[in-house]
């Protein structure tokens, strides 16, 4: 090979190796610089599959305050939400029940004026995070679910109101009142009665004997009770009549609902008989 078709050869070579660096270069693709050329479909929230939500009871954790432009835990304000699938909304805002009606199309969620009873919050904390969360259901624009966390976005997609599913283990309750004949009435002043729900197991005490047995939910609405045991201690007759009412009302227990810092039990037509207050 001559000296000129050598040097030809050459510029051959330098010629198609840049060509290829051009080609695999990838800061060097053209296109609308608009186009989501690297999403993926883990970065797109999927839409929300309607029935993974309806009948939950969710606990609010966080909202997010417009005036200081910060997201607010709820501390010890218990709130809640419920999506009804009859597009039903209600929960308790921390102070006030309310209720109402939404639309929910894949992702899109709004709620219509909402309803709510006229209690008096004193407490601060409660009066605020109450406040700050009607509003945010206000401004719902969408919803994604994770798990069993729920957030509400509002129309910039940023999240306004998070939320973690309602469950029954660890929580432990102290029953306010109980069915008797035709009427809900109060325990006895001098008498607590306790509830603990563990995987599976409940245990407690009924102002006398420490009692137990298993259970089985949905962890939507339904619950049953097993045959419960307990202690044989004798106590006073008042006490002993308590005892036989609530453990004999556990035993027909279908269901249940949470509301707030409330737990009520009712029967297998949606009748309370029993109503707790949440201690922990």
């Amino acid at each position: 090979m001559n000296k000129e078709n050598f040097n030809k050869f050459l510029s051959f070579i330098a010629i198609t190796a840049a060509f290829f660096a051009v080609v695999i270069t990838p800061g060097c693709i053209s296109g609308d610089q608009n186009d989501n050329i690297n999403e993926t479909p883990e970065q797109t929230p999927g839409i929300v599959e309607q029935d993974t939500i309806f009948g939950h009871t969710w606990v609010l954790k966080s909202l997010y305050d417009n005036e200081t432009e910060e997201m607010l835990s709820t501390g010890n304000v218990s709130a809640t939400l419920v999506l009804g699938e009859d597009k039903k909304i209600s929960g308790n805002a921390g102070c006030n029940n309310f209720f109402g009606e939404y639309t929910l199309e894949n992702n899109s969620f709004k709620t219509g004026v909402l309803g709510t009873t006229l209690m008096a919050c004193f407490d601060e904390e409660t009066a605020l995070v109450e406040s700050i969360f009607l509003k945010n259901l206000d401004k719902a624009s969408s919803i994604k679910l994770a798990g069993d966390k729920l957030a509400i976005l509002d129309e910039s997609g940023k999240e306004i109101l998070v939320f973690e599913k309602a469950t029954l283990a660890g929580s432990e309750w102290e029953l306010l009142s109980m069915k008797e004949g035709d009427a809900i009435v109060s325990i006895p002043a001098n008498t607590t009665v306790s509830l603990s729900f563990k995987e599976g197991k409940i245990s407690g005490n009924t102002g006398c004997n420490n009692y137990f047995a298993n259970y089985n939910t949905d962890e939507i609405s339904e619950i049953e009770f097993g045959l419960p045991g307990s202690t044989k201690m004798y106590c006073d007759e008042e006490t002993m009549k308590t005892e036989s009412s609530y453990l004999g009302l556990l035993e027909d227990v279908k269901g249940y609902r949470i509301s707030g810092n409330t737990l009520t039990l009712t029967d297998s037509e949606g009748k309370t008989l029993l109503n707790f207050k949440r201690t922990t």
